[in-house]
């Protein structure tokens, strides 16, 4: 598959990507079954979230395994640096990896103030 330039990231991403939110309602082996089958066809770019319940859990059993082979997005919903912080510690455990290539703020109420060390743009 043809990859492509993610945004304004260096990331390389297949133009097909696989958002994981529908898996949430499918049982863990029919879950891995439909990622591992995916990546075989050479989809490379998973998009998930902390609140999509046990998404990122199976995308850590399905692909824990070819992890330099793909690029892992995931979302929290997180309000505060303490709790981006936490919920990427939690993300990282249920991923099985050491790294998401990119952590987006979802669906947040207000924007987070850059100047601010305890928001969630806090480094």
């Amino acid at each position: 598959m043809e990859t492509m330039r993610l945004g304004r990231t260096d990331l390389q991403v297949t133009r097909t990507a696989f958002g994981v939110l529908p898996l949430q309602r499918v049982e863990m082996d029919e879950a891995v079954s439909i990622l591992r089958r995916a990546q075989e066809a050479g989809i490379t770019f998973y998009d998930t979230a902390r609140a999509y319940t046990d998404s990122e859990a199976k995308i850590g059993a399905a692909l824990a395994g070819v992890r330099d082979r793909v690029v892992l997005a995931t979302k929290t919903h997180a309000s505060d640096r303490a709790g981006v912080l936490d919920h990427l510690a939690t993300s990282l455990e249920a991923l099985r990896t050491d790294h998401v290539d990119l952590l987006q703020l979802h669906n947040p109420s207000a924007l987070p103030d850059p100047d601010d060390p305890d928001s969630t743009y806090a480094g």
